[in-house]
């Protein structure tokens, strides 16, 4: 356990992740057979 915590605070010193323009109100929709799953608190999914 102690190595993944190690391996992850190092990903995330390195890297930084940010919305692109255009996206700040959209969320992801994801599809299954059936069914769209995506977050209700935003206006567009994407």
């Amino acid at each position: 356990m102690a190595e993944m915590t190690a391996l992850t605070v190092g990903i995330y010193r390195e890297y930084t992740t940010s919305i692109a323009p255009g996206f700040e109100n959209k969320t992801p929709g994801i599809t299954s057979r059936f069914e769209v799953f995506y977050d209700e608190t935003f206006r567009e999914v994407a």
